[in-house]
């Protein structure tokens, strides 16, 4: 799921540099922390475009 947010976001917000950097984290799967974090971003940010 955290794949479809990170993607859907980075679709419809090509200037964002930190949806890119979390793309980035995303795809390495560094850690299991940076995927809840990157999920949380993604709601926040499915609060604040909406």
């Amino acid at each position: 799921m955290t794949c479809h947010y990170i993607y859907y976001y980075t679709y419809h917000n090509y200037s964002s540099p930190n949806l890119l950097q979390l793309f980035i984290i995303m795809n390495k799967g560094v850690f299991k922390l940076n995927t809840d974090l990157i999920l949380i971003n993604s709601l926040l940010l499915s609060v604040i475009f909406y």
